[in-house]
């Protein structure tokens, strides 16, 4: 990616300095020399060796299942509903 960033700008200011005036091409090149200084003072990354990832199952709960109370029916007997959790 870095390589990218440092063709594309060295392009830009090459592309600037045929058809731009003395201070506009100045301008460019001063951006392109901040951001190619501010590529190479990043550090580097370390690239390390894979860690092993452990996948743990998640535990599952018991299901437990209850009657519910919902109301009376029209002859006045209780109305239960079975729920399961």
């Amino acid at each position: 990616m870095n390589k990218i960033k440092l063709i594309l700008c060295v392009g830009g200011i090459v592309l600037l300095s045929g058809c731009a005036t003395p201070a506009q091409t100045a301008l460019a090149g001063a951006i392109g020399g901040a951001v190619i200084a501010t590529e190479l003072n990043q550090p580097r990354q370390v690239i390390s060796q894979p860690r092993q990832v452990i996948i743990v199952p998640p535990r599952h709960r018991p299901l437990t299942c209850f009657a519910q109370f919902i109301g009376h029916n029209a002859h006045g007997r209780a109305i239960y509903q079975q729920v399961c959790r």
